[in-house]
């Protein structure tokens, strides 16, 4: 038997979240409390443990039709009838038609991947880990003037190694390093990996830039005290 993920079209269950946006790779818990959603995970535990996850516009009360699909890792179940579930992501694919609405969304879909690149990326990768790095540091050296001889909570370490694979870095970078769920989500939608990479460049240098000028406002106050 064929695998979920091999089927090119196949239908799943929808879950639209506001401000959510799942990439493959990522870890995403989350708390179920309404009926019809503690009825999907009920479902799916007797399957392949697999759902969509789709950014919800709140402005238009719309889902948009790219998403990830998530499959369920733990299960805890509270005493008030409440579920929590940890999840972890899978893979891209794009809503193509809605095929159920009760009581939660199912939907026809079909998977999509990034084009190969006909180039080695390397070098973009190279470019987005200096500058992460770079971002870490100045964050870290920010936090330790504004709260000295502590370490702050949002004291940011990295990882002791990152995705090597270039799509699998990309995804790493949208995922962690970026807060709007606009912005993912048009990382998300991209399936050129070059082209993803170069935008979370542009996105990286001008958050280093920003941190470098107020790491330099913030010395020339220290020196002057």
């Amino acid at each position: 038997m064929p695998s979920p993920t091999s089927v090119l079209v196949r239908e799943i269950p929808l879950f639209p979240l506001p401000e959510v946006v799942l990439f493959p790779e990522a870890e995403l818990p989350l708390h179920i409390f309404e009926n019809r959603y503690k009825q999907m995970v009920k479902n799916l535990l007797k399957t392949d443990k697999q759902f969509g996850v789709l950014l919800l516009d709140k402005k238009s009360g719309k889902a948009f039709n790219t998403g990830c699909t998530a499959e369920i890792k733990e299960t805890f179940y509270l005493s008030d009838g409440r579920i929590n579930i940890q999840t972890h992501g899978l893979k891209r694919f794009k809503l193509l038609k809605i095929t159920e609405h009760q009581p939660y969304l199912v939907g026809l879909i079909k998977w999509i991947t990034d084009e190969p690149s006909a180039i080695s990326l390397a070098n973009l990768q190279d470019q987005a880990s200096l500058l992460i790095n770079d971002i870490v540091r100045l964050t870290n050296k920010l936090t330790r003037s504004l709260m000295p001889g502590m370490e702050s909570p949002d004291h940011i370490r990295l990882p002791m190694t990152l995705p090597e694979e270039a799509e699998s870095f990309s995804f790493w970078i949208a995922n962690n390093l970026f807060s709007d769920p606009y912005e993912k989500q048009a990382l998300l939608t991209l399936t050129d990996t070059k082209l993803r990479l170069q935008q979370e460049i542009n996105s990286l240098k001008a958050l280093s830039n920003e941190l470098i000028a107020r790491a330099a406002i913030e010395d020339a106050f220290s020196k002057a005290k």
